[in-house]
């Protein structure tokens, strides 16, 4: 089977769409498929990725980047004519994301050539993504262009119950898939290099936030927690790990250094490689309190890593967390977010209890090869028998 998957950007400032690109790709080849993929040079607001550096990201996967001619909709018109001349030489199409060109234009091209395409709108139909950022223009591009290719594709990819339950809201007639992503494996990291990052950070209890910077992504809730916690534990330090808009960065400094935490806090960027392997060791705790998360890469990576999660009811698999004992669900305030934080930082025994659970959760349900085999399940049937976000099940389980 030849796949195609499209989707505006590989480069790793866009976060955790930029991971599960790879999961699929190599899950759908484990399975036998022969995957490409299509995206753009766009590496943030005025910058470019190059070939060489999206093909180190792809691992091996064949990869087509084409250049952005307006940042506007992350539009690339030579993306465009690519796309007329080869989805027909594909057996089936998935476009990750909505209101970006390149993965709409080619659900719009596959529809015309009668190429069957799934969609995966990663959290896009969420009702805070819908109502921030040019709510009205989303409003008029839904009624005239997603709502329709929603009821016309062979599936919607949903990466939990939670984003069915909005794709649903959007369009009914969507035919919805809970299909959740796979996380990597917890990377070994030697004691050396763990040694290094706590000399750099010292030897408290390190609380660690692992995101980009985003106003989604609650992180002045987070900063506004930390008095909460160090009136109880003085020592504990948080991480900050993620980049992210500049002005919107150094607004989140301010607001630490104006709550008088700004020496409980350590920024650290973007991260990855053994630097983010490490975070991931030294850590006693994850942090993520957004107000949407239609999966949550960083969440999964903290699970396989072994890290207790504090999370919001926004983040979708924060029922899976609870349900696992992996974690807490608290509320999108700062007494509640110190609160979950402290319940581990207080008890070694919650904290090592909830650990195992991560680890357990992690394997269990999001692994690579399982993810393959469910994408492979509604490529491959005619009717893939797409779940109904009612009946919470998802597609291609154990239970046939």
């Amino acid at each position: 089977m030849r796949v195609l998957q499209v989707i505006p950007s590989v480069s790793q400032v866009h976060g955790g769409p930029s991971v599960a690109i790879w999961e699929i790709a190599h899950g759908l080849q484990q399975h036998g498929a022969s995957t490409l993929v299509l995206t753009t040079d766009h590496n943030g607001r005025g910058q470019r990725l190059s070939l060489d550096q999206a093909k180190e990201l792809a691992g091996g996967i064949p990869i087509v980047v084409k250049p952005v001619t307006t940042e506007f909709y992350t539009a690339s018109w030579q993306g465009a004519i690519w796309l007329l001349r080869n989805v027909r030489n594909f057996d089936v199409v998935q476009a990750h994301a909505l209101f970006s060109f390149m993965p709409v234009f080619a659900a719009l091209v596959a529809r015309v050539y009668r190429v069957p395409f799934v969609l995966r709108p990663l959290g896009t139909l969420a009702a805070y993504g819908l109502t921030e950022r040019r709510p009205w223009l989303k409003q008029a591009s839904v009624a005239l262009i997603e709502r329709r290719l929603l009821r016309a594709a062979k599936a919607v990819h949903c990466t939990s119950l939670a984003e069915a339950v909005e794709v649903k809201a959007v369009c009914p007639e969507a035919r919805t898939a809970v299909v959740p992503l796979s996380i990597r494996s917890a990377e070994v990291v030697s004691s050396a290099a763990i040694a290094s990052l706590r000399v750099e950070l010292g030897d408290g209890p390190v609380v660690l936030f692992l995101s980009r910077l985003d106003p989604k992504k609650n992180v002045e809730t987070l900063l506004r927690s930390i008095e909460h916690v160090v009136e109880v534990k003085s020592r504990t330090l948080f991480v900050i790990a993620g980049s992210g808009d500049a002005a919107y960065s150094k607004s989140l400094h301010m607001l630490a250094s104006e709550l008088g935490v700004a020496r409980h806090v350590r920024w650290l960027g973007h991260v990855e490689g053994d630097r983010k392997a490490a975070l991931l060791a030294t850590a006693c705790v994850f942090v993520l309190p957004s107000f949407a998360e239609n999966f949550g890469i960083a969440v999964g990576e903290a699970l396989a890593a072994g890290l207790p999660c504090v999370v919001t009811p926004g983040v979708a698999i924060a029922d899976d967390i609870v349900a696992a004992g992996a974690g807490v669900v608290v509320e999108t305030n700062a007494k509640a977010v110190a609160a979950g934080i402290l319940r581990f930082l207080q008890s070694d025994a919650a904290c090592e209890s909830a650990s195992q659970a991560a680890r357990a959760l992690a394997a269990r349900e999001y692994s690579r090869e399982r993810l393959g085999q469910r994408l492979m399940h509604i490529y491959e049937n005619p009717d893939p028998m797409c779940n109904s976000p009612l009946q919470g099940t998802d597609v291609g389980s154990d239970s046939k």
